[in-house]
């Protein structure tokens, strides 16, 4: 897909399966480590997760040859994992054969530590996030990680048109410290504001519960979850109110903002990292678009790997993770999924555009730091959050 298609309706993941920044027969440069050929790694992962020209240039350069199995949802991926780990001596067909890598997610890798189904990385591989990955489960008793994050993740608040009352994010928009999300109820936003009904309930229960007291409450308690999310619910009234649009998926987002920009009229908003990051390649540096963690800070998110238990190729499995560990691979990576390198030292290796943006949202001003990667949503919480995102979508 070119840089200005607009992509069909995807999730997260599935845009960045769909978006290749390397064109279409571009071949990339040939790295001095590459090895002879092993036996094939036998990865588990959700549709689009390893394009072709990752696995060709794994293949080339670094003597890893993958065969990878598609799963449905996350949920099929631990259950096949599960099936073929614990219960036994694998059957004869391919379904319950073991898997050496798993493709997973920070939302999950609690449970999966939790049901012993991940193995330890070895102690010398880089792993980045450690604090994150503690709060999250992904580590055992010994500090040890069983979760490789490779990408990251995140919302921003954007602006883009020329004709917005005043500069809310980028260059001249932070001269005094970063905006509050807060901005975006500006009277002189009304009806200039689309936002993503999932984004907006985690962004109010972070206003709403800073200290994420309330949500663990949540999780354990239906009463709680029930007193949060009806807070959550005010919080949400007036932005649903500002709003000019909601987008619930890759295709509603671009139609609307292309629309905007056809018209000359500003946007602005809160949306992925890539969505924007996408827009920035494709639009000129005449109509440009730009984004903010605000100071409240932005939810994030980390994709990784994990190595099963009792893989039949564990040894080169690890092989496979410490390639992918590497900054200059990271970026790599980055430069045929289009998602963001987990490893920050891998930025100023990305492309040209996606260097400058790392640097302006991230780098400089703070953003890393105000990253937030919430807890996972479990019991009565998962509930009530989905109850709130419907009651603010179908307002």
């Amino acid at each position: 897909m070119s840089r200005s298609a607009a992509p069909f309706p995807l999730s997260r993941r599935g845009f960045l399966s769909g978006v290749s920044v390397t064109a279409a027969g571009a071949v990339l440069p040939r790295s001095s480590a590459a090895r002879t050929a092993s036996g094939p790694v036998r990865v588990l992962a959700q549709d689009g997760q390893w394009p072709p020209a990752l696995r060709e240039h794994l293949a080339r350069d670094h003597g890893l040859v993958l065969d990878v199995t598609v799963a449905a949802t996350p949920d099929e991926v631990m259950d096949r994992v599960r099936r073929s780990t614990l219960d036994g001596a694998p059957a004869s067909d391919r379904r319950h054969a073991p898997f050496d890598v798993v493709c997973l997610d920070l939302e999950t890798v609690g449970d999966w530590t939790a049901g012993g189904l991940l193995s330890p990385l070895p102690a010398d591989m880089p792993v980045a996030w450690k604090g994150v990955l503690a709060a999250h489960g992904a580590l055992d008793a010994r500090g040890r990680a069983r979760f490789l994050p490779l990408s990251l993740g995140l919302d921003v608040l954007f602006e883009m048109g020329p004709d917005m009352p005043e500069p809310i994010a980028g260059p001249g928009g932070q001269s005094g410290g970063p905006p509050s999300w807060s901005v975006l109820l500006d009277p002189a936003l009304k009806s200039r504001v689309t936002l993503d009904p999932d984004g907006a309930v985690w962004l109010a229960l972070r206003l709403t519960d800073p200290d994420g007291r309330g949500l663990e409450a949540a999780r354990r308690d239906k009463e709680a979850a029930q007193d949060l999310f009806r807070a959550v619910d005010g919080t949400l009234a007036p932005w649903r109110r500002q709003a000019d649009s909601l987008w619930t998926d890759t295709a509603t987002f671009f139609d609307g903002l292309a629309k905007a920009r056809r018209e000359g009229a500003g946007r602005a908003g809160l949306a992925w990292d890539v969505l924007i990051r996408h827009l920035a390649r494709a639009w000129t540096e005449t109509d440009p678009i730009h984004a903010v963690v605000p100071a409240e800070g932005s939810r994030a998110w980390l994709d990784g790997l994990g190595i099963p238990v009792n893989a039949p190729a564990s040894e080169t499995a690890r092989r496979l993770l410490s390639v992918l560990a590497a900054p200059d691979m990271q970026a790599t990576r980055s430069s045929i999924t289009g998602a963001l390198p987990a490893v920050p030292a891998a930025w100023p290796l990305l492309d040209a555009s996606d260097a400058r943006w790392t640097k302006q949202v991230l780098s400089d001003g703070g953003g890393l730091t105000r990253l937030w990667f919430p807890p996972p949503l479990t019991g009565p919480a998962l509930e009530a959050f989905g109850d709130s995102r419907d009651r603010f979508e179908f307002a």
